[in-house]
């Protein structure tokens, strides 16, 4: 260990991973605010089902641009120099590829919503066929932002990176905030564009500052068509969990109404952790691998790639552990604090809650998948990575199948197969790569931890039941303190 480890960067990794998480922290807590207004405002309806079905739709490319895809592919192409016309015909490209796509999936809005709802609500039906056809215009927008947002990370500017989709959250909020009394819930729609072209507008200025600003042209740049053939297996494979979960729209819906506002309710909240741990640090590793040359073999990972990757698993797992047993013992006063308010009923946060702990229990997995990953995109093994991640589609897509239009079990069928699956998902690519040491590794590092994990899990269980949202409040933000305190005194 001491080989690896001893010359880590942990000061430079560990601020970037620092800097990136509050970012993304703060980007996912307007995103909690922008949620709770919903369930404030709308609850848990046929009417919120539409929205959240309609804005799966854009919001998968928003994730999967925003949060792997793109990015996996363009960081390890600039090498060590930006080659500018490489970049400007790219950004051509994009730019109209995704206009011409979102003019698509308007047109074909009505067809769309047909195929992945499993009801025949027709109230339903049409609203969600409007809100599709208006969203669908938030996607070039998404693409751009993506783009460079790739750029900075480039250039190591993770904080302004990842805090464009904090303007985009900001922008929601105060959108439907002003125009609700008006609009109704299309406000939300009209935010959601809005909120796209600030996004965009936010991002340029730092862009020209850290030279990485450029105009698109028309052109076909030589990279561009091992750009192309790599992106679409990137795609999938860095989206394939927000693919299934339009699986997951089609038998929430099947389930009855305001399930499917139930489970977006409860993946905000399970998507916190990700973003901040999972995300980050996959995204930080990577954008210092990227520009080095590694061997084609598998089997044979080089000395510079597992001291990241070791790295990288040791930080992601210290806040992972801890988060889950949060969840475990704490998901019900959890919801209940940022949910339980206006038409957001009891039993509304039962339901959530319940979504919620199932959810957690794919929590490692889920957060460490990206950095499996980035052992195949430094290697430039797309189709590999992509043709392994299908198994998570799959076991979303099966399970549900199974348990609800056979069994009628209900919903939380739904949370428990993107567990399963990321669980499959991940220990196939460890064994696949031949890569579960670099996180057995980290694990053995962190046992100093478990009495303080232990610790934890009894704080909490003394405190559950809690109905006092300031006391909820002050619980979680001790135990989040806590282990703030430890990071920095063991890595920064």
């Amino acid at each position: 260990m001491v080989s690896y480890l001893a010359l880590m960067p942990k000061r430079t990794f560990a601020k970037g991973f620092l800097a990136s998480s509050l970012a993304v922290g703060i980007s996912r807590i307007l995103g909690f605010f922008r949620e709770i207004l919903i369930a404030s405002l709308f609850g848990a309806s046929y009417l919120t089902d539409a929205f959240f079905l309609a804005w799966k739709i854009p919001n998968l490319f928003r994730r999967v641009l925003g949060e792997g895809a793109l990015e996996k592919v363009l960081l390890p192409m600039l090498g060590k120099e930006i080659d500018k016309k490489f970049v400007e015909n790219l950004l051509f490209f994009l730019t109209v590829s995704s206009l011409s796509l979102a003019l698509l999936i308007s047109f074909l809005s009505e067809w769309i919503v047909k195929f992945l709802t499993g009801t025949q609500n027709e109230d339903f039906l049409e609203n969600a066929e409007t809100f599709l056809g208006i969203m669908a215009f938030y996607l070039p927008f998404a693409v751009i932002n993506a783009f460079y947002s790739s750029l900075l990370q480039y250039k190591k500017a993770f904080f302004v990176s990842y805090f464009s989709s904090a303007v985009f959250n900001l922008t929601v909020i105060l959108f439907t905030l002003f125009f609700y009394p008006l609009w109704g819930i299309s406000s939300l729609v009209c935010g959601v564009i809005l909120g796209g072209l600030l996004q965009v507008a936010f991002i340029l200025p730092f862009a020209e500052r850290e030279a990485v600003f450029f105009i698109p042209k028309v052109g076909f740049h030589p990279k561009l068509k091992k750009f192309l053939v790599n992106i679409v297996p990137s795609f999938f494979s860095a989206g394939v969990g927000q693919i299934s979960t339009l699986a997951e729209a089609f038998f929430a819906t099947l389930s009855g109404g305001g399930v499917l506002s139930h489970l977006n309710y409860a993946f905000r909240l399970f998507q916190l952790p990700i973003s901040l741990i999972g995300v980050t640090s996959s995204r930080v590793s990577l954008s210092y691998l990227s520009g080095k040359s590694y061997s084609p073999d598998l089997r044979h990972l080089e000395f510079s790639l597992k001291k990241y990757l070791i790295k990288g698993g040791e930080i992601a797992l210290f806040f992972a552990i801890p988060t889950m047993i949060g969840i475990v013992f704490y998901s019900k006063e959890a919801v209940s604090l940022v949910y339980e308010r206006g038409e957001f009923s009891p039993s509304d946060t039962s339901e959530v809650s319940l979504y919620l702990s199932l959810y957690s229990v794919g929590l490692i997995p889920s957060i460490l998948y990206g950095l499996v990953s980035n052992i195949f995109y430094s290697k430039g093994k797309f189709y590999l990575s992509f043709f392994l991640s299908l198994l998570w589609v799959l076991v979303e897509i099966t399970i549900p199948a199974v348990g609800i239009a056979i069994f009628n079990l209900g919903g939380w069928v739904i949370a428990l197969a993107h567990s399963v699956g990321a669980w499959i998902v991940f220990f196939t690519l460890c064994g696949v790569s031949r890569s579960c040491g670099i996180f057995i590794r980290p694990l053995l590092r962190l046992k100093r931890f478990i009495p303080i994990w232990a610790l934890t899990a009894f704080f909490l269980a003394l405190t559950e039941e809690v109905t006092d949202k300031l006391l909820t409040s002050a619980v979680i933000l001790f135990t989040a303190l806590v282990y703030l305190f430890l990071f920095k005194r063991f890595y920064l």
